[in-house]
């Protein structure tokens, strides 16, 4: 097999490893800045976490930029992240474990990736 057919497998895995679906769950929670949030909602475009004052909401992303940004929501100013991993929107000391897998099996598709190039494989 050419490295050039094993580099084109290795894609073709990766592909259809990523999850297509196109829902997220995400955490779903109204002032809940001293309280953990239980329950979840399915959103199209991602989760938010919507800082105002020292109130807290948490729920589905408008946008899907992910990131965080300082806006203005009725007269108020606001802090608004969007994320777009499952239940991403809950602790942010504490990932989901979801994001934990997807994070060490990219980490291990990219180094098989690289090994193909440098020719170590």
């Amino acid at each position: 097999m050419t490295k050039f057919s094993s580099v084109a497998i290795l894609l073709v895995v990766c592909w259809v490893s990523i999850d297509t679906t196109s829902a997220v769950k995400c955490y779903l929670c109204t002032n809940c800045a001293d309280k953990n949030p239980s329950e979840t909602t399915e959103c199209l475009y991602g989760c938010a976490t919507t800082k105002v004052n020292t109130s807290v909401y948490l729920g589905c992303a408008f946008d899907v930029t992910n990131g965080c940004k300082n806006e203005t929501l009725d007269g108020r100013k606001a802090r608004v992240c969007v994320c777009s991993g499952e239940l991403c929107n809950g602790s942010p000391t504490v990932p989901s474990s979801a994001t934990v897998s997807s994070s060490l099996l990219l980490l291990g598709l990219m180094s098989t990736f690289a090994a193909f190039l440098l020719g170590k494989m």
